[in-house]
C-alpha cells in the first residue's frame, strides 16, 4: 500500500547515438524538401526527444503520471498559453475516458519560474512548432508541464511541480 501514492520520478534521456542510416535519411529527406520547394519545419522523426536528451532536460513517464492522476481524481491538460493549440493528448493506455484529455482550457493559475524556465529553452529551439499543457486536478497540489511537437507528434512531461515555491 505504501508505494500506491509515490509520485513519478523524472528520468534523464541519455543521448542517443545517430546511425548512419538515420543520417542518410535525413539527408535524402532534406534534399527531396529543398527540390520540390517544400518548407521543413522539422525532419521526421525524434527532434523533440533528441533536444531533450542533449539538454539533459528530465522527463516523466506519461503513463506513471497517467495512473498517478488517475488516482487523485478528475483531471484535464489544459493550454498554457494562449498560442497553444487545442488538441488531444493521447493516453498511453488508450482508456475511454475523459480524464487527462485535453480540455481546451487555459491554465489560469500562477506557473513557477524554474518551470517557465524550462518552456523558454524548448521555444528557444522550436519556436511556435511546440505547444505546452498543465496536467491539473481540482484542489490537488501537483501539476505536470507536457510539451507537445506539433510536426513530429510527440508528447513528453518535463516538469512537476507541487506550489510556485517548490521544485523536485
Amino acid at each position: 500500500m505504501l508505494g500506491l501514492n509515490l509520485k513519478p520520478k523524472p528520468q534523464v534521456l541519455e543521448p542517443m547515438a545517430v546511425t548512419t542510416e538515420e543520417e542518410e535519411f535525413q539527408a535524402e529527406y532534406q534534399r527531396v524538401a529543398k527540390k520540390l520547394g517544400v518548407e521543413i519545419f522539422a525532419i521526421p522523426g525524434k527532434d523533440l526527444e533528441n533536444f531533450l536528451r542533449e539538454e539533459g532536460i528530465p522527463v516523466y513517464s506519461q503513463a506513471k503520471v497517467e495512473a498517478y492522476m488517475d488516482k487523485k481524481g478528475f483531471w484535464s491538460w489544459f493550454r498554457m498559453r494562449g498560442r497553444d493549440q487545442s488538441r488531444v493528448i493521447p493516453r498511453t493506455d488508450n482508456k475511454n475516458t475523459s480524464m487527462g484529455r485535453a480540455n481546451g482550457m487555459y491554465y489560469p493559475n500562477a506557473i513557477p519560474i524554474p518551470v517557465l524556465l524550462t518552456a523558454e529553452r524548448i521555444v528557444d529551439k522550436f519556436g511556435d512548432s511546440v505547444g505546452f499543457y498543465v496536467a491539473a486536478i481540482d484542489k490537488h497540489p501537483d501539476l505536470f508541464l507536457g510539451v507537445f511537437h506539433y510536426q513530429t507528434g510527440e508528447f513528453f512531461i518535463v516538469e512537476r511541480w507541487d506550489e510556485p515555491g517548490f521544485r523536485g
